[in-house]
């Protein structure tokens, strides 16, 4: 759902219902304690909160789906700036091999993880748990084209080698294979390393975060 706040006339009623649920920042209403009288509701919760009644026992439950359907993530997903991101959790079900791993993501709307700078290598670092080698997430980069040549799932050859951990990437070691995963490491500029894409390991998938 994608709404267009500000190139329309505001909508009398849609505000009042908004200031109904949250509060109108120039007054006070001491009966609805719940109220956030100092911001002002999205356009998408203004929306939702058209036909939304007074102020009740039920509204702060109101407020709570409202929130999470306007929300830039869906639930369990995590925010950074325009994309979402979800860590697989570590028990041995949710682990799967590069493939399903990807395909779990797509299922979700999302792909595997694509990292682009410094700051989403360290956001991703810092979200991962202290976890060990052999339980790295996948992200969306192989070398399965072209050996020693690490694309990712968008295309982007990756030039970048400060991200990879010591003597990684490798080949021949018990822990090498063709594509790449991602682990928790004191040392955010060291934490990639390659696996055998057969490995069931965690995931992290990525999608676009929603405009509201």
């Amino acid at each position: 759902m994608f709404l267009d706040c500000g190139r329309k006339p505001e909508n009398p009623e849609r505000t009042h219902a908004a200031r109904r649920e949250y509060g109108d920042p120039k007054q006070k209403d001491p009966g609805c304690p719940h109220r956030d009288a100092n911001r002002r509701p999205s356009c998408c919760e203004a929306t939702m909160l058209t036909s939304a009644p007074p102020c009740s026992p039920n509204t702060g439950v109101i407020s709570h789906f409202v929130k999470v359907f306007c929300s830039r993530c869906p639930p369990e997903w995590m925010l950074l700036k325009s994309s979402c991101y979800r860590f697989a959790h570590h028990e041995v079900a949710a682990q799967k091999n590069w493939s399903d791993s990807r395909a779990d993501c797509i299922r979700q709307g999302g792909d595997l993880l694509v990292i682009n700078n410094l700051e989403e290598q360290n956001f991703v670092r810092k979200s991962s748990s202290n976890i060990w080698w052999e339980n790295g997430y996948w992200m969306g980069l192989t070398d399965l084209v072209s050996e020693g040549t690490w694309v990712w799932i968008n295309n982007v050859t990756e030039a970048e080698t400060m991200y990879w951990r010591n003597g990684q990437p490798s080949h021949g070691e018990p822990q090498s294979g063709n594509c790449a995963a991602i682990y928790y490491y004191h040392d955010s500029m060291k934490s990639w390393y390659n696996a055998n894409c057969q490995h069931p390991l965690s995931f992290i998938c990525e999608m676009k975060a929603r405009v509201i």
